[in-house]
Order: structure tokens, then sequence, then C-alpha cells
């Protein structure tokens, strides 16, 4: 089961577990299954006009787990918006893709273009 987190500026949280993170996370969930968090980074703190993988699962003991493949080879692209429904983690890329991710190795399942 997935479940939304806490976020703050440098940290998520679920229940007894907890993360420290270098970049401002903007969404988080965690795996109960699998104990491991999985964390949308806010795209504006360290993306400006370049690749910025910022989806990414992490174990429960800090250690990273996957980062998620971006849906395109562009020079200027990242993930802005990601929710998790019915256990599938879906994600909005700044190419204007909508991207269902793989929760066991964060490769693209699906790949639709929106625009």
């Amino acid at each position: 089961m997935i479940n939304d987190c806490a976020v703050s500026r440098n940290s998520i949280s679920y229940s007894n577990a907890q993360i420290e993170v270098d970049t401002s996370p903007l969404k988080a969930w965690f795996d109960t299954v699998e104990k491991r968090f999985y964390v949308l980074f806010d795209y504006n703190q360290k993306w400006v006009s370049k690749r910025f993988s910022n989806l990414v699962a992490i174990s429960e003991n800090g250690k990273l787990a996957w980062t998620a493949v971006l849906p395109t080879d562009s020079d200027a692209d990242c993930f802005t918006d990601a929710y998790v429904e019915n256990n599938v983690l879906k994600a909005f890329s700044y190419s204007c893709n909508y991207c269902e991710i793989c929760l066991s190795t964060g490769m693209l399942v699906k790949k639709e273009f929106t625009k």
C-alpha cells in the first residue's frame, strides 16, 4: 500500500519512517510493502533550463533505489507533478508528457504526449 507523506523543507516522514534530503520535496509517498519513499523534488530548486531527474525512490534507510527515467532526451526536461493512483505512480513532465513509472525500477511503463 502506498500512502501520502508529510514533507518539509528537507525531510520526509510517514508514521515512524523519516529521511532527510538535500533538495526540497514537493510531494512524497511511502510504500509500506517495499519500505521505500517515492519523492518528487521541487524542480524550481535546481532546475534552470536543463535536465533534472527529480523523481526518485529512496529506501527507508536513505539509500537511493532508482531515479525515474525522463520521457525525452531534451536538454530541458523534468517532472512537474506526480501522484499515486491505484498503486501506480503517474507523472507529468515539462516536455508535456504524461508518464506511468514502474515502482520497482523507475523505468517508463507508459508515455503519452499531451500537447
